[in-house]
This record gives C-alpha cells, sequence and structure tokens, in this order.
C-alpha cells in the first residue's frame, strides 16, 4: 500500500490532524439552482463631447449556489484566460451583476453564458490542482513532520554536548523542548539586623553567578559542536534559545521560569521585583559596537547591581584575532576600572564604574561565541 492510501484510522493522531486540517475540498458550482434578482437604477454616464447622461438602466443579479473552499475563487490557475469572469464570493454563493440599457437586456443573457462557459473552465482547473495537492498532501505531512522530529532532535543533542546530565520531567508539558535537572538560584540573604530597617534588595550570591557563567560557557562547545544550527540564527532568537536552556538548568527560590527576556534588557533574574543579574546579547562588529554595548549594559544597572555579563558573538573566520582586540578595546571604555583575572581561553572579566557614581563598581564578565558560518 502506498502512503498515499493509508487510511486515517492507520495514521499517528498528529498526522490524521493535519491531514485533515489542510485538506482542501473542491469546488462545486449549482448552476440549475441560480436565483435571479432584477432592479432599475438611475445612472450618470458620460456621453459625446463630455455631456453627463442620465437614464434608467436594468441591473440583474444573478446568484449560484456552490459547496468548496471559498478562498480557491481568490486564486488563479495556470492557463488562466484573459477575460476572466467577475463575481462577488459569499460564503454560499457566487454573485453575478450585470447592468444595461433597458432595450437593450439580450446583451446580458450573452454576457452570462459567457462567464458560465469560462466560470466552468476555471473551476475545472481548479479542481485538478487541489485533488493533486490533496493526493500529495500525506507524503508533505510526512516529511514535515519529520523535519520537525529531526529539529527537535538536534536542539536535545545540542544540549546534551553542554556536558550536564539530562533527565525528563515525570509530567513535562507537551511543549517541553529542554528539560535538564534545574539548580535553584537564590539571593544572598544579609544577616538580621538588630533594630528594625527597610527591607534589603537581593542580591546575587557569587558562587551563583559563578554557576551561570561556567553553564555559557559550556553552551560554547554546543555551538561550536553544531555549527550549522547557529550559522543563520539572528540576535533575538539566539537569545531566546540562551533563556530556554538557562531556565532549563536553573530555577528561582518560588518561580520555575527564573531567567527573563523583557523590554531592551536581553536576559535577566528578578528576584522580589529587583534585577539581580543582567546579560546583554551583541554580534561583534569591530571597537564602536562594542563600546556601545558596554554603554548599554552601563544603562540598565542600577546603583544596586553589582554582577553582570556580556554575551558576544562573533562570525568573523579569524576569531582568535577578535579575542585578541577584546581586552584592548574594554580598557578604552571611560568607565573601565580594571581587569579581574579570569580562567577562560573565550571570556574576560573586568570591573566597570557606575554611570553616576563613581564609587559604586559593577562585576562584568564579557564571554566570546564563535558562530561562523557554514561553509567559512
Amino acid at each position: 500500500m502506498s502512503s498515499s492510501q493509508v487510511s486515517a484510522s492507520e495514521m499517528p493522531a498528529t498526522e490524521a490532524a493535519l491531514l485533515e486540517k489542510y485538506h482542501i475540498e473542491r469546488l462545486e458550482l449549482f448552476w440549475d439552482r441560480e436565483d435571479q434578482i432584477k432592479e432599475e437604477e438611475t445612472v450618470r454616464r458620460t456621453g459625446d463631447f463630455g455631456r453627463k447622461i442620465t437614464r434608467q438602466e436594468i441591473v440583474i443579479r444573478i446568484r449560484v449556489p456552490y459547496v468548496g473552499e471559498k478562498e480557491l475563487f481568490t486564486f488563479c490557475p495556470t492557463g488562466i484566460a484573459m477575460n476572466a469572469p467577475r463575481a462577488r464570493v459569499y460564503p454560499d454563493t457566487l454573485e453575478f451583476s450585470y447592468q444595461a440599457p433597458t432595450h437593450d437586456l439580450a446583451s446580458i443573457r450573452r454576457e452570462y453564458d459567457d462567464d458560465v462557459r469560462l466560470t466552468k473552465q476555471e473551476v475545472i482547473r481548479t479542481n485538478e490542482l487541489v485533488s493533486a495537492f490533496n493526493a500529495e498532501l500525506p507524503n508533505l505531512t510526512r516529511r514535515a513532520l519529520e523535519a520537525r522530529r529531526d529539529k527537535l532532535q538536534s536542539d536535545d543533542k545540542a544540549l546534551a554536548d553542554l556536558g550536564f546530565k539530562l533527565r525528563r520531567h515525570k509530567d513535562p508539558p507537551s511543549t517541553t523542548v529542554f528539560p535538564v535537572t534545574r539548580k535553584v538560584v537564590l539571593p544572598a540573604k544579609p544577616a538580621a539586623p538588630s533594630i528594625p530597617a527597610a527591607k534589603p534588595d537581593p542580591e546575587l550570591e557569587i558562587a551563583h553567578y559563578e554557576d551561570i557563567l561556567g553553564f555559557l560557557t559550556g553552551m560554547s562547545v554546543a555551538i561550536e559542536r553544531n555549527p550549522s544550527t547557529f550559522a543563520q540564527i539572528d540576535e533575538q532568537p539566539l537569545r531566546d534559545w540562551f533563556v530556554v536552556a538557562l531556565n532549563g538548568s536553573f530555577r528561582g527560590d518560588a518561580t520555575g521560569e527564573t531567567f527573563n527576556r523583557e523590554g531592551k534588557t536581553d536576559i535577566s533574574i528578578r528576584v522580589n521585583g529587583g534585577v539581580i543579574f543582567i546579560a546583554e546579547c551583541k554580534f561583534w562588529s569591530g571597537e564602536k559596537g562594542l563600546l556601545e554595548g558596554i554603554d548599554q549594559l552601563l544603562g540598565y544597572l542600577t546603583w544596586r547591581d553589582s554582577k553582570a555579563a556580556i554575551l558576544l558573538f562573533s562570525r568573523n573566520a579569524d576569531f582568535s584575532a577578535v579575542l585578541r582586540q577584546i581586552p584592548m578595546v574594554v580598557a578604552r571604555h571611560p568607565h573601565f576600572v580594571r581587569h579581574v583575572t579570569y580562567a577562560s581561553d573565550t571570556g574576560i572579566q573586568f570591573v566597570l564604574q557606575n554611570k553616576t557614581d563613581r564609587e559604586r563598581e559593577h562585576l562584568v564578565t564579557l564571554l566570546a561565541f564563535n558562530i561562523p558560518r557554514v561553509g567559512r
């Protein structure tokens, strides 16, 4: 039995649902049930030498019922005639409209007969295309499902390459793609004050900050091992991929989704309404672009924010040259304070001054990712 001959009862539920959703119903017009409406209207026309002429004309509207997909009337099948018929399309009827002087009603009959002949020809051509599509639909559906399955398996492999142990949730939602064992991210708790005081702002513990940086560094391995997956991806879906992956491995004290992407801030962690971690995503475009990215990050950081990150993606073929430039470019920023020793081949750590209070400092880690285009 060929794939196009498999019955819906023998197919997986998803495939059967897609076949039902995208099957196109052929057109069938019932010419023997046409309904005619005759009206008389006063119209103004332009006569000889631009004169305006007012006269009575007969308007005949002929409605023909049909079944099938209404949208098919809006498409032009191959080989369409230049003098294609015109009609108003309603959910269950076609309406042909004709107008002629009261003394020339025979012209309406001739025009309608021509429209009937041409419409029948176009419906036959359209139905031939519909039948061909419906016959191929099972194969198209299977290919689409196989492509989607391959995409999900590729994503799972990309996460597996990060080096973290993966496990399935007991009751994952139907859209779960990245289920992983998750580490709790808790804000640091200050010592209890001896006297009543205002509630202190939360702060990300350095151990959790380093855990997040270690996870992000590990993601660079997955990117390098799957170049075709990331070669053409743009900045917004790329940062969304990071948010999903991060939420797969970390969770907050009370919420399932710890990392957010809202407004102009690319990736952040909010606790009790306050931001304790911010990461800015940028593609390497040279010194000017990186300095502007640092300015942008400083614009997001409040006085109490102490830890942040910049995820810098490079499509340059010479990634080593980019890595050599980054520390020098960062040091030229007017709010740069000092470099911090950081054990990473593709990242640096440094301290920036707050934009409005130079006594307040922010620890920033820049992680560079090599995303070469396929074929380079």
